[in-house]
């Protein structure tokens, strides 16, 4: 698979992907992208005509309010926004993260997830990497905490993981150390942990062990585990080419992940 020389685009912007190992760093500049709350027939349709709207609390009024009168000579009141602080969020993982074939990189689920939550996107991942196997990059998950911290984030959000089923058994204690060092590395952070998923066609059964112990790794380290399903199972429609999602199967793994994130 391809690494991710092809996100480069203007460096202001609220996307960024970062670079690892081999892959270069790169900053991207969001023309816009949404996520909406949508049906699962009407997934085809969001991922082709994605519109952007007002973050929260940042639509404006329908109509003006009453305003007190201000004695002549005073300052006029400000009627400046206060601004909003937008948590950075550090999504990592391997080439579903990376949004490879996508369109564009705002139609991958961390910058669909991320808009609809209002959040400062950072990637850190690397193709074919997972909690065990190497990837790309030349290295694992754990390998990329470092550039992780970095990044100071509030949220991490972990994905992946269908790479390591050749190595299912091993995942529990690789998982364990990946979520203890990551927690340990960033103790103020929230880290949530997406189940691993599988592409549109039934998932292997070393594929349960995998999801089972990252599960286990996330609640044994202060993690929480959003359990998204499958959402491309079934789906041929959702995919470019192999097992890679295409726009539409992006907006499904978007979806289903703001579906299991906590209520505020």
């Amino acid at each position: 698979m391809p690494g991710n020389d092809r996100h480069r685009f203007s460096a202001n912007g609220t996307l960024k992907y970062v670079g690892v190992g081999v892959l270069a760093a790169a900053a991207i500049g969001l023309a816009g992208y949404a996520l909406t709350h949508h049906s699962a027939s009407d997934l085809a349709a969001v991922a082709a005509t994605y519109t952007p709207p007002s973050l929260p609390g940042g639509a404006a009024s329908s109509a003006p309010s009453a305003q007190a009168s201000v004695p002549a000579g005073s300052p006029a009141p400000s009627t400046a926004a206060t601004p909003t602080t937008r948590p950075t969020v550090a999504f990592v993982g391997d080439g579903y993260a990376e949004s490879l074939d996508a369109s564009s990189p705002e139609k991958g689920f961390p910058a669909l997830v991320g808009k609809a939550e209002g959040w400062k996107v950072d990637v850190i991942a690397c193709t074919n990497a997972g909690y065990i196997v190497s990837g790309d990059c030349g290295t694992n998950y754990a390998g990329l905490i470092p550039k992780i911290v970095a990044e100071k984030p509030s949220i991490v959000v972990v994905t992946g993981g269908r790479n390591d089923t050749p190595q299912s058994q091993s995942t529990a204690s690789a998982a364990n150390s990946f979520y203890s060092q990551l927690s340990s590395a960033l103790p103020a952070a929230t880290i949530y942990a997406v189940s691993p998923v599988w592409d549109s066609t039934q998932g292997p059964l070393p594929l349960g062990v995998v999801q089972s112990s990252v599960k286990a790794a996330a609640a044994g380290n202060g993690a929480t585990y959003l359990d998204i399903g499958e959402p491309l199972r079934g789906h041929p429609e959702y995919i470019s080419s192999g097992v890679v999602p295409n726009d539409a199967g992006y907006a499904a793994i978007a979806l289903a992940i703001e579906a299991a994130l906590p209520k505020q």
